[in-house]
């Protein structure tokens, strides 16, 4: 294996975790504590409250409070809606609201709710005063505030332990994350991994700069943001196999953060290939990697930067990539009869765009739960499904997932075959 080289210089920030532009969402812990009373939020709309009248922080005093804050076009931010009512009612009656809040237009808003069955509070505000006011950067982002009307939590989503700590004992203590989350290096090297990161910074170097520094967690990341590293780094990761990517693009200037990742994924990632299972890594290298990606040149982009990885990877590691097309059993989907589940891009309301997956994105899907290969007919291939609610994570778990995936799918009016079908697939190899 050739030595792997490290280049560093500097760079500004490039993006937020979620946000308008095509950014895949990091993982941000921000246990911050503060007791600064919660500012007023002037509400122009609210749903799914029995009585219509607008809340405020102020009336709401003496129960806990938990605001969302989120937008129609985030999809983490969907995807936690239907745990989040699970939890809602069932704390409901304990004294704890939970308010959706987003900024997008009453139309858009409206059409998703029209698509959707949700219980706890949403509301709309106008403008990004609010965001300011909260400090919201990205979506989706979560705010407590105890029933004396303070602040105690700042996070990425709601769960069952920290609605039942607030509850207990009216705050949210300061925790540091799991061990079982470190590699052996990591931990030896002081590295916790507890700090959010844009796309092409480097969560090593955050972590030393948290880590090294006496000064509030709001002041290191002033340092951070300061001394953002420009960089092209491949590296063994000190990180235990995370599996975290996010990348950024805007005006030539790409970011992308890649942690604990073995090659396969590392592959998948900057080749666009639909799912894990189509690669095959024959390679004697089981490494996870980080890679850190941080340029701002002209003409450059994400496709461009992809390719640069992809080069130094073959280069770096003495390995090959090549694409092999054969034939393989796949499972076929095909349309039964048409429904309101399944429609075409032209018929997709405005707003509603997260309840619905292509085709073509939820083979991937469902590739990488079951294991197995999977492709659609003509009829299916640009069309979209509804998607809102399934929980494929939990199908990981069935002893038989083709047939549970069956199941779910048949509600939707889609039907599975199995057939012999050429598709592509790739290996990864040692070029010796």
């Amino acid at each position: 294996m050739k030595k792997i080289t490290i280049l560093f210089s500097f760079i500004m920030a490039i993006s937020l975790s979620c946000t308008n532009d095509n950014v895949k969402t990091l993982p941000q812990v921000t246990n911050k504590t503060s007791l600064r009373k919660a500012i007023e939020i002037p509400l122009k709309d609210i749903y799914n409250k029995p009585n219509p009248e607008i809340p405020t922080i102020a009336s709401l005093k003496g129960d806990v409070i938990i605001l969302d804050f989120w937008a129609t076009w985030c999809s983490p931010c969907i995807a936690e809606f239907p745990k989040n009512n699970i939890l809602y009612n069932k704390y409901k009656d304990k004294g704890v609201n939970i308010i959706a809040i987003t900024n997008d237009p009453k139309e858009k808003l409206e059409n998703f709710l029209k698509n959707v069955d949700l219980d706890f509070w949403i509301a709309r505000i106008e403008g990004k005063q609010t965001l300011k006011d909260y400090e919201i950067q990205s979506f989706p982002s979560i705010v407590i505030i105890n029933k004396k009307g303070e602040i105690v939590h700042r996070g990425r989503r709601i769960t069952e332990e920290l609605i039942e700590e607030v509850l207990t004992t009216d705050t949210i203590a300061l925790k540091k994350p799991t061990e079982s989350k470190m590699s052996n290096d990591s931990k030896s090297l002081g590295m916790s991994f507890d700090g959010g990161f844009y796309p092409g910074e480097d969560p090593a170097y955050i972590d030393l700069m948290i880590n090294t520094n006496s000064n509030t967690s709001e002041a290191s990341r002033k340092l951070i943001d300061k001394a953002n590293i420009r960089s092209f780094v491949i590296r063994k990761s000190p990180y235990q196999k995370s599996n975290i990517a996010g990348y950024s693009s805007r005006n030539s200037a790409v970011g992308i953060t890649i942690v604990g990742n073995e090659l396969i994924n590392i592959f998948k990632i900057i080749n666009n290939i639909p799912s894990e299972i189509r690669i095959q890594n024959k390679s004697k290298d089981t490494f996870a990697y980080d890679i850190i990606y941080s340029k701002n040149e002209k003409g450059n982009d994400i496709r461009k930067a992809f390719k640069e990885i992809h080069e130094e990877l073959l280069s770096y590691l003495d390995i090959k990539f090549k694409k092999v097309k054969d034939e393989h059993l796949v499972n076929k989907l095909t349309v039964t009869l048409p429904n309101q589940y399944i429609i075409t891009k032209g018929e997709l309301e405005e707003g509603t765009s997260t309840l619905y997956t292509p085709i073509k994105r939820l083979i991937p899907l469902l590739e990488n739960t079951s294991k197995e290969f999977f492709t659609s007919d003509m009829d299916l291939k640009d069309k979209l499904v509804y998607t809102y609610g399934m929980k494929l994570n939990e199908i990981k778990k069935a002893t038989d997932p083709i047939h549970e995936i069956r199941l779910l799918l048949q509600e939707k009016g889609i039907t599975i075959t199995k057939e012999k079908e050429r598709i592509e697939t790739f290996e990864i190899t040692d070029s010796q």
